[in-house]
């Protein structure tokens, strides 16, 4: 008998530590919180001991430390497969771990590619390969990616329009899954209304996209782009005692300068028009709307011209001062009034 407890004693004595230790670590795997805060990781490698190296990294930071831990986690990672699924590629991109994940919450989330989208943001743009370039800065690819796919897919970039918005999508999406989502969300945009309502002043899609890309230029203050688009549609629509009018938008002339390597100007004058008369853009050379947008226009500027104020003006021009509002005029003789005051407090101001 007394031998028999001996014997006991010293089992217990050897197991009793291995117990511990072993609810320790299901304490820590499965039910101890990893983080004091959410994390943020991103699964970039393609070879799986770069990525082993990131997670322990990560993991080293959290509560699951200590050289207990860091000899049990390959036996977790192994057990749960990690590598296997690495190595079928399904892992790649990025995650958001919460306070609240355990290590058994992470190791799962990485083995089923549970990944987190971003909030991919752009605004109004001078052009697609701008967009790119900020695109680029948010999401895994590099806007050298961009271009390229452009060149070999043979896109024309002029005639591709984007809506400038907050976009939920997956961090490492591809270039091409990005364009088609762009053409989803482009499509979503014009729905039947937008549809309907450009339908009611005589445009397509891709034309209010284009006039809303003059406004996007002209406008300083979106309170202005409304009476703006009204001007433009006056002209265009021959709503003048003259019948139809050019558009005559000076952001036009400035995209012919830079599209044929000229510098921008904050004040176009006859020669800058005649220098770019044959540029398709130059709407005091040529009738109708412009071939292709100026530039990648707002939300704002576009639904300014589906809802462009209806009123008689036809002419409007920057008011002598620095507030960037304009003033409008129903004839020539009171547009010349305004423009001979603002282009004399220009020559006061120093400004070409």
């Amino acid at each position: 008998i007394e031998l028999m407890k001996q014997l006991i004693n010293i089992f217990l004595l050897l197991t009793l530590p291995i117990v511990v230790v072993l609810l320790s670590l299901w304490y820590h795997y499965d039910s101890h919180s990893l983080f004091d805060e959410d994390q943020e990781f991103f699964v970039v490698h393609e070879n799986y001991q770069d990525f082993k190296m990131d997670l322990d990294s990560l993991i080293s930071g959290g509560s699951f430390s200590g050289p207990i831990n860091t000899l049990t986690l390959d036996l977790f990672l192994s057990k749960k497969r990690l590598k296997y699924w690495f190595h079928r590629g399904g892992v790649h991109g990025r995650y958001v771990f919460l306070e609240k994940t355990t290590i058994n919450d992470m190791i799962n989330k990485l083995r089923v590619g549970d990944r987190d989208p971003v909030n991919v943001i752009f605004n109004s743009s001078n052009n697609n390969l701008d967009v790119f370039g900020v695109v680029s800065k948010q999401l895994a690819v590099d806007s050298i990616d961009f271009i390229n796919y452009v060149d070999t897919s043979e896109i024309n970039l002029d005639l591709l329009c984007l809506i400038p918005e907050t976009y939920n999508m997956y961090w490492n999406i591809s270039v091409d899954g990005f364009l088609k989502k762009m053409e989803q969300e482009y499509n979503s945009f014009w729905n039947k209304e937008r549809v309907w309502r450009a339908g009611q002043i005589d445009l397509k899609p891709f034309q209010v996209m284009v006039l809303a890309s003059i406004v996007e230029k002209e406008a300083r203050h979106t309170d202005e782009m409304k009476t703006i688009a009204g001007v433009y549609l006056n002209r265009l629509n021959g709503l003048t005692k003259f019948g139809k009018m050019k558009l005559q938008a000076d952001p036009t002339i400035n995209y012919c300068r830079v599209k044929s390597g000229k510098i921008r100007k904050n004040r176009i004058k006859e020669r800058h028009i005649n220098e770019e008369f044959d540029c398709l853009h130059n709407t005091y050379s040529h009738y109708g709307l412009p071939p292709s947008p100026i530039c990648v226009p707002s939300t704002q500027a576009i639904d300014a011209v589906l809802e462009a104020e209806k009123h008689q003006f036809i002419y409007f021009c920057a008011k002598p001062d620095f507030t960037g509002y304009h003033n409008f005029a129903k004839n020539l003789r009171q547009h010349n009034k305004n423009a001979k005051r603002y282009h004399n407090w220009c020559n006061k101001m120093g400004i070409n």
